[in-house]
């Protein structure tokens, strides 16, 4: 309904099929092998004008959602907008670009503050891809790499994060989820 996967067919013929070719391993099996995964939450305030807007959207959600009774929702278009304009505050939340023509960022300023003071490589991912291309630009300084559904070669992209020190800052989107192997090594 939501253009998701519905099903599969024919699993365990792919997986006998493909046996002789890969090698599964859980993740018990090689977590001696990983590094540490560090994540930070790093809280910060949106601009004046971020807010302004963020709290607008909102105001039209709760209000859709106050005029319909969910529970008996006769028009399903009404959750699809509900659900759109969700998604719009998480867009404005990252730039107000992805929503218009200010390019202010109060998430990206953030970023660039953390990437300042940092010296070691860093992965930013987004589920946006517009908002990689965005990042892509204000991060020019860092000589970012980028990976999202558009790249053809992302072992290409992934080599040079992996072995050019240049090469600080990789962004990416769920275009990068699977399949690829990031072990950059620091020197000493």
């Amino acid at each position: 309904q939501w253009g998701g996967i519905f099903g599969y067919k024919n699993m365990d013929e792919l997986k006998s099929k493909l046996k002789r070719y890969m090698i599964r391993r859980t993740r018990e099996e090689v977590l001696p092998e990983l590094p540490e995964k560090i994540e930070t939450e790093i809280p910060f305030e949106l601009s004046k004008e971020e807010k302004e807007l963020y709290d607008k959207i909102r105001k039209e959600i709760l209000f859709e959602i106050k005029k319909e009774d969910i529970s008996k929702l006769e028009h399903p278009t009404t959750i699809q907008h509900t659900l759109v304009k969700l998604m719009r505050l998480q867009q404005l939340t990252n730039s107000m670009e992805l929503l218009g023509e200010s390019t202010k960022s109060s998430k990206i300023e953030v970023l660039k503050e953390l990437l300042a003071e940092r010296e070691d490589k860093c992965i930013v991912y987004t589920k946006f891809a517009q908002f990689a291309d965005i990042l892509e630009r204000e991060l020019a300084d860092y000589k970012p790499l980028k990976i999202t559904g558009e790249v053809q070669d992302r072992q290409k992209i992934v080599d040079k994060f992996n072995y050019l020190p240049s090469n600080r800052v990789l962004i990416i989107t769920d275009a990068a989820s699977y399949g690829l192997n990031l072990q950059f090594q620091c020197s000493t």
